[in-house]
């Protein structure tokens, strides 16, 4: 009677990590065998030998498992809404604000910038990063800028590729590359700067 209780309910702490862990391995190679866009969670449980339910009941979206598959340091879900909720006039430097508190936090940057270096410099690594980060950041930040400054599809996509290229040349600078001058910048005067060049892509075409 108490192994069919066992099996009807949660499985212990033992069995439930070694589960987690076939679900993230599986995802690691659904992902790199399909990339980010086409690779489905059907087809990742299938990989585990586990019920779809099961991935949903550890990870609440595709992009939290592929966060966790990759040891993404962030919720990328929970980013977008910190940034984008508010004055859209302020967005630039609030985004800046927000991705430096981050990334000042030593634990935040251990994860983050070994994942920037096998971004850059990976043929694997970078095709489903970006498209990752096309799918779950860029899409989102594209369709407000679009709403927002009432912009085409297109010329809000323009936009935000420049935002992110700011930000991202930003944070190599800083954090990976160690570039004198901006390693050692305050961040308040990195977020008026660079919040004020995103500001203006955010802004105008």
């Amino acid at each position: 009677m108490s192994e069919l209780r066992r099996r009807r309910g949660r499985p212990p702490q033992d069995e439930a990590g070694k589960r987690r862990e076939a679900i993230l391995d599986a995802a690691i190679a659904e992902f790199g065998d399909k990339g980010y866009d086409a690779a489905t969670i059907r087809a990742i449980a299938e990989r585990a030998d586990v019920d779809p339910a099961l991935i949903h009941h550890y990870f609440d979206s595709k992009a939290d498992l592929f966060a966790d598959a990759v040891r993404f340091p962030l919720r990328p879900q929970a980013a977008i809404d910190a940034i984008l909720e508010g004055d859209m006039d302020q967005l630039g430097e609030r985004a800046v604000r927000y991705v430096l508190t981050l990334w000042e936090n030593p634990e935040f940057q251990r994860r983050a910038v070994p994942l920037m270096r096998a971004a850059m410099g990976s043929k694997f690594t970078t095709p489903i990063v970006m498209q990752f980060l096309n799918r779950e950041l860029a899409a989102k930040v594209a369709a407000r800028i679009a709403a927002e400054r009432q912009t085409s599809e297109s010329d809000a996509q323009y936009r935000t590729a420049l935002i992110l290229s700011q930000m991202y040349g930003m944070l190599a600078g800083r954090y990976v590359m160690g570039i004198p001058g901006l390693a050692d910048a305050p961040m308040d005067d990195l977020v008026a700067a660079v919040g004020a060049t995103i500001q203006r892509y955010i802004d105008t075409p």
